[in-house]
């Protein structure tokens, strides 16, 4: 089987797919004011993800995490993870989700074959939840969460953003709250780029009160002096708990960047491959499936762009986080 490596010599092993451009909320860190849809035409269709995937899957891609926008927005969510599911050489199928409507939809995506849930939570406090998320409920989410657990969706991961005088003082409790219940969560460092929040912050004012995880590792030094910490994570420095039950992780693409161990390849919800949230050029997948090329042109097409895949973020720095997936 052919295998998708870099001018760098980086394997690449996921695949993130968006699989629509909407959300519900309007969390303070995702461009989310102004925004227009695209129009349904432009979007993939479930049918075209699964082309998509099945032609990765010939490529070595191995793992597939599907976000959004919202992803149990889209209608036919089920039926997509089924047919992914179904594709051989596809070992694990992950999914994110703001888990506002978790609770009724976990069971049936446990049993279309999705493997794992990440949940962001920044916060434990309704009143903050409803301002990080522009409207959001928090009870809403954690019973999402408990369905989850309940259905078999494990490891469950939170993903959680610090902004200081927002949720800082929480730190302690959503770390107690995560290694309690065999949770794995982690901090991740709020991006560079350009957008007006949903409450008139600049985002890169909003960026000078985030966090950076050297302070957070800082907070939390007496709880991580009990865990295991794990090497060559890449991505993310990962302290286990719990016999490696539980644990927290660190992803910090602003102090501490890990470009050099990049594995993985981003599609959007309109059917553009992305080498990185930061790249400036894609590869458009969907006019090559519409105009229907032939499916060894494509794979050629995408052996190509991921040598030219780029060693470190550049470039593109006005992205719109909410529709590309994070």
């Amino acid at each position: 089987m052919p295998e998708l490596i870099d001018g760098y010599g980086r394997k690449i092993v996921k695949l993130r797919v968006s699989i629509t451009d909407r959300c519900p909320l309007r969390c303070i860190y995702c461009n989310s004011e102004g925004i227009s849809f695209l129009p349904r035409e432009k979007i993939l269709k479930l049918e075209e993800i699964i082309k998509i995937v099945k032609i990765f899957s010939r490529l070595g891609i191995k793992k597939i995490r599907i976000t959004g926008g919202e992803p149990l927005s889209r209608k036919g969510l089920e039926s997509l993870i089924e047919g992914i599911h179904k594709i051989g050489g596809i070992e694990d199928i992950g999914l994110t989700t703001n888990g506002q409507e978790l609770e009724r939809k976990a069971e049936e995506l446990k049993k279309a074959g999705l493997n794992r849930i990440n949940v962001s939570l920044d916060t434990l406090d309704p009143e903050k939840y409803r301002i990080i998320t522009g409207g959001g409920i928090l009870e809403k989410t954690l019973n999402g969460i408990r369905e989850a657990v309940r259905a078999g969706l494990r490891p469950l991961k939170i993903n959680a953003v610090i902004i200081r005088g927002i949720n800082d003082d929480e730190i302690e409790n959503l770390a107690s709250f995560s290694l309690k219940n065999d949770f794995y969560i982690r901090f991740i460092e709020f991006m560079t780029y350009n957008f007006i929040t949903h409450n008139g912050e600049e985002s890169n004012r909003l960026k000078q009160r985030a966090l950076l995880n050297t302070e957070i590792k800082d907070i939390l030094k007496n709880t991580l002096a009990r865990a295991i910490r794990v090497e060559n994570r890449g991505h993310e420095e990962l302290f286990l708990f719990n016999n490696g039950k539980a644990g927290i992780g660190f992803i910090s693409p602003e102090s501490a960047p890990f470009c050099s161990s990049c594995n993985k390849l981003r599609l959007t919800s309109w059917g553009e491959l992305l080498e990185c949230l930061y790249a400036e050029n894609g590869l458009n997948l969907r006019d090559l499936l519409r105009n229907e090329t032939d499916e060894e042109m494509i794979k050629n097409e995408i052996v190509n762009f991921v040598k030219a895949k780029c060693y470190s973020k550049y470039g593109r720095y006005n992205l719109n986080m909410k529709s590309i997936g994070g």
